[in-house]
């Protein structure tokens, strides 16, 4: 009221003290919804870290899925169980080496390692020798057919992931793959870190 009557007095029209109020009252209405709703913040850096966390556990769980150790299996027709399987890739991967060795990178249980290598040895796919540099310890070494089965396994993989990513583009893959390849790299030392001060 104060402005309209101001404006009238200093010689303004009646519908020019209209528009100045209507204009006033946006502005205010404007400034309001401002202050409530506050300018867009990107995601918080806490947000993004339990994403990726959420991530690597959602991948974990797919990658050691029972059901997609079977169905790999299946397309490459042979009979070789996940954790077995992971046992081979890492052979083929870094050559042969002690139990007591696998063991520990593979973070599994000694015993349960000796099943898995008794397993495969009957399936003529792996074979314990004894360590050249100590005739006490048994190293396991990949024989052909094991080879020939990790290739199969490895292929069979390759076109299922192939086929899931179809959509991506050939840049979308090599950042993937490069911020991969980053987070193992930052995240491997520490926890080989820790897990050896656990230890000690």
């Amino acid at each position: 009221r104060i402005g309209h009557r101001r404006l009238l007095r200093d010689g303004g029209s009646e519908e020019d003290s209209k528009f100045s109020l209507t204009d006033l009252v946006d502005h205010v209405k404007l400034i309001e919804a401002t202050r409530t709703r506050g300018p867009a913040e990107p995601m918080s850096r806490q947000k993004n870290l339990l994403r990726i966390e959420a991530a690597m556990v959602e991948l974990g769980r797919m990658t050691r899925s029972g059901r997609a150790d079977r169905l790999r299996c299946e397309r490459a027709g042979v009979e070789v169980t996940g954790a077995a399987q992971r046992l081979i890739y890492y052979l083929m991967e870094n050559g042969p080496m002690r139990l007591s060795e696998l063991a520990r990178r593979t973070e599994t249980d000694p015993g349960i390692l000796t099943r898995q290598v008794n397993g495969l040895e009957k399936q003529g796919i792996v074979e314990r020798r004894p360590d050249p540099t100590d005739r006490r310890a048994m190293t396991v070494h990949m024989l052909p057919r094991g080879r020939r089965i990790a290739q199969r396994l490895r292929e069979v993989q390759d076109e299922v992931l192939g086929s899931q990513l179809a959509g991506w583009t050939a840049g979308d893959l090599d950042q993937a793959a490069g911020l991969m390849e980053q987070l193992i790299r930052d995240i491997r030392p520490k926890w080989e870190g820790e897990s050896a001060d656990g230890q000690d």
